[in-house]
């Protein structure tokens, strides 16, 4: 992670977490191992009971910045208050229970700066057991214009950690849906296609 003074980083990611102590430190250490520097890591508590605010800034204070709610107020709030206070030209959400692939920033980072059209890229991803054996990959099947079919179907196929899109056109999208209790990465999807 690149942090350069006075510079806003190009990716912010968005890290939201909830009473995951035990299970978050995976997900952080793919994060950190991107071989794309330039970001900043943005965990979101929301609200944990456990021990996740005291592993968090002790075992890595010094490379996230770390807000917290005080009370738990969902997946969606914890996503915006990341987004809110993301300093970059680009976002990525990483759920605390997914891991990246060390290319995954630097592939579409890639992709978003030769295509200035684009404002959300997305990623295949492979589903793993406990044990970290395959059980299915699945791949990305659809580019372009993607509004028509994101009304049918969310295919963006996985969870919100395979996107990366343009903070710019949240003012436009606005952010994730508070009110949905699921599916609210699909529907943002649908109003960033739209």
């Amino acid at each position: 992670m690149q942090e350069t003074s006075g510079q806003a980083p190009l990716v912010s990611v968005i890290i939201p977490t909830y009473n995951r102590a035990h299970m978050i430190a995976p997900c952080l250490e793919s994060a950190l191992a991107q071989s794309f520097k330039d970001y900043e890591i943005i965990v979101v508590n929301d609200g944990s009971t456990d021990t996740t605010r005291d592993f968090l800034l002790k075992a890595y204070g010094n490379s996230i910045r770390y807000i917290s709610h005080p009370t738990n107020r969902g997946l969606s709030a914890a996503r915006n208050t990341g987004i809110e206070h993301a300093r970059g030209t680009y976002i990525a959400v990483l759920d605390d229970d997914d891991l990246w692939l060390p290319e995954k920033l630097a592939l579409q980072v890639e992709l978003m700066k030769a295509n200035p059209d684009v404002v959300l890229a997305y990623c295949g991803t492979l589903k793993v057991d406990c044990q970290g054996e395959l059980i299915e990959e699945v791949k990305p099947e659809m580019r372009g214009h993607l509004f028509a079919d994101m009304l049918n179907r969310n295919c963006l196929k996985g969870p919100a950690s395979v996107a990366i899109f343009s903070r710019e056109v949240l003012r436009a999208s606005g952010v994730f849906d508070t009110s949905l209790s699921s599916c609210a990465d699909w529907d943002l999807w649908i109003r960033i296609a739209r």
